[in-house]
């Protein structure tokens, strides 16, 4: 919640600092741009159908499952207990697999969240530029995307992250094996535009 309220504070006071000067917002709705855009239709195509196939997988495993659980549960009577045992151990088997594949489909790091971010990538970049080079043509300060909630473009120099970084370890004692005066030197020469 802190969090929260840092960052609101600091955004205000951004915000303050610069309608003092010139000061251009704008915003975009990424969704919308998504939506209306015709270069996604290929990939919306591409990723439909891969989900549709994976789902489809899915599916012939899943009743797979249920058939053997159903010959199981219907022939459980007439089945010896050595049966019985390869049948359930058959039927776990089946059942982990189909949760590995849901997963390796599905999850967070899946598939399909691959595919996705493999899809997206050009048009996010297409996107990126455009906005760069509007913002920077069309002098904007901040432009944000309402669909994301956050800055898709800043104007350069705005960025204080690097500076908040330095003054928070000037108050920390530098790990032991480095030290100020090695620190100190190596900013130097980034600085001069040494490698």
């Amino acid at each position: 919640m802190r969090l929260v309220a840092w960052s609101t504070l600091a955004l205000v006071g951004t915000l303050t600092a610069a309608l003092a000067g010139d000061f251009k917002v704008g915003y975009i709705n990424s969704q919308e741009i998504f939506a209306k855009y015709r270069g996604t239709e290929d990939a919306q195509r591409r990723f439909d159908q891969e989900k549709a196939r994976l789902e489809q997988e899915l599916e012939r495993k899943k009743r797979e499952i249920d058939d053997l659980r159903a010959t199981i549960d219907r022939q459980s009577l007439l089945m010896s207990e050595e049966t019985k045992r390869e049948r359930l151990a058959e039927l776990e088997r089946k059942e982990r697999e189909f949760q590995q594949s849901y997963f390796e489909y599905f999850g967070e790091d899946g598939r399909i969240v691959r595919l996705n971010a493999e899809l997206t990538r050009p048009i996010i970049e297409k996107m990126t530029t455009i906005l760069n080079r509007i913002g920077a043509e069309e002098k904007y300060t901040f432009i944000f995307d309402v669909a994301q909630g956050g800055i898709v473009y800043a104007e350069e120099g705005l960025d204080l992250t690097q500076r908040i970084i330095d003054e928070l370890n000037a108050t920390v004692k530098a790990p032991s094996g480095a030290s100020r005066t090695q620190e100190s030197g190596a900013a130097k020469g980034e600085e001069a535009g040494s490698p």
